[in-house]
């Protein structure tokens, strides 16, 4: 269970990663909240969510981020359909050394064979609050 969760969250960072950010959009369930510390933001269509994850990429470049790993800590078991997903995010720099690492949850809903997120909490730990995937 475990490793298809990440494989998913790693493919979900990879399309960000490539600027695939129309196909990481069919991947969240609009409206839906980011919540980056105290700050939130609401996203209401898929327009929002894609200039977000734009601001988030150039953001990452910004800071000589090239890569993200994922490592999946927690899978909540299911409740009417719903769980929540704790992961790590690893950004790396162009010689893959681990430039930063904040803790991330996925709220997701399992959608006909589909699980699609409806929130997100980050929890970063470098010093520049900064868009995460």
């Amino acid at each position: 269970m475990y490793e298809k969760m990440r494989l998913l969250m790693q493919w979900h960072s990879d399309l960000m990663n490539t600027g695939r950010f129309e196909d990481l959009a069919r991947q969240y369930r609009l409206p839906m909240v980011i919540y980056r510390g105290a700050i939130q933001r609401v996203v209401h269509d898929v327009d929002q969510l894609v200039a977000y994850f734009k601001e988030c990429l150039s953001e990452r470049r910004a800071r000589g981020v090239m890569d993200v790993r994922i490592v999946v800590t927690a899978v909540d078991l299911p409740r009417n359909g719903r769980f929540r997903v704790w992961l790590q995010h690893h950004e790396r720099d162009a010689l893959g050394v681990v430039v930063a690492q904040f803790d991330v949850i996925q709220y997701l809903r399992e959608s006909n064979q589909d699980l699609l997120c409806e929130m997100v909490e980050c929890f970063e730990d470098h010093a520049v609050i900064a868009c995460a995937a």
